[in-house]
């Protein structure tokens, strides 16, 4: 109610951060945090990390086409995945290198406490990297349906440039599957029901934090191993890529 209708998100949040003060536990564990992720180590890898996820996605692409065509012949279905959707790609890979690092900018210069320096650092990795990934996903996905519907020429480029403003249910579908895509290139897709409840027990007693400091990214990259190794065929997701959906 504080806030003007047309006010920006970085005004929202700058009220929101005047809303809530920090308490001795937030500041403590705000330099233990520090202290953990300052290594040079630390964003070494996670910098490798995101970059062989989203290379190790466009290296599956072609096995990927493939499956999906002999599986889509097999259905009955819509192709979901196309060799010729790479283009794409690329071409949102691009136009995600330029939000991502706009992004990545906005991330480090909005915060003046020192000791959050190394997280916000990772968090706007994580942030360049992730709109590359959405961009490439969206872009592919848009070009995928677009081929689909059987368009060429200017109705193809129409079509795909309207899939890609996400203003129809079909775009606001591909859109929503871009961005989980993404989220899960950076490991950061929503936990299941074991972590989140480790995660409310560190809000409910904020000691606990400090025995185990982060837990959602590390069981997000071990399950995402597990998947592609051979366990992964006993998981419920095993053979389902849940960022895809039917054009």
């Amino acid at each position: 109610a504080e806030l003007p209708t047309d006010a920006s998100p970085l005004t929202r949040y700058r009220l929101l951060k005047t809303m809530k003060r920090s308490t001795i536990m937030d500041k403590a564990r705000s330099y233990y945090y520090a202290n953990i992720l300052s290594g040079v180590k630390t964003h070494e890898r996670n910098i490798v990390g995101n970059i062989a996820n989203i290379a190790s996605n466009l290296a599956v692409h072609p096995m990927a086409a493939g499956i999906d065509a002999a599986a889509s012949a097999v259905r009955g279905t819509p192709r979901t995945i196309r060799l010729e959707g790479m283009s794409g790609q690329a071409a949102g890979a691009l136009a995600g290198l330029s939000r991502g690092a706009t992004d990545f900018v906005f991330t480090l210069r909005n915060g003046k406490n020192p000791f959050n320096i190394p997280g916000r650092l990772l968090d706007a990795s994580d942030t360049f990297f992730r709109s590359i990934a959405k961009n490439m996903e969206q872009y592919g996905m848009a070009h995928t349906a677009a081929k689909n519907k059987g368009l060429t020429g200017k109705a193809f480029l129409d079509e795909v440039a309207l899939l890609r403003s996400a203003t129809t249910p079909e775009g606001i579908d591909i859109r929503d599957a871009a961005q989980l895509f993404a989220r899960r290139t950076v490991f950061q897709e929503e936990p299941g029901p074991v972590i989140r409840n480790i995660q409310a027990l560190s809000r409910v007693f904020p000691p606990f934090a400090f025995v185990v400091p982060f837990i959602r990214t590390p069981a997000n990259i071990l399950r995402q191993g597990i998947e592609f190794s051979p366990l992964g065929v006993a998981m419920p997701a095993a053979g389902i890529q849940p960022w895809r959906v039917a054009s």
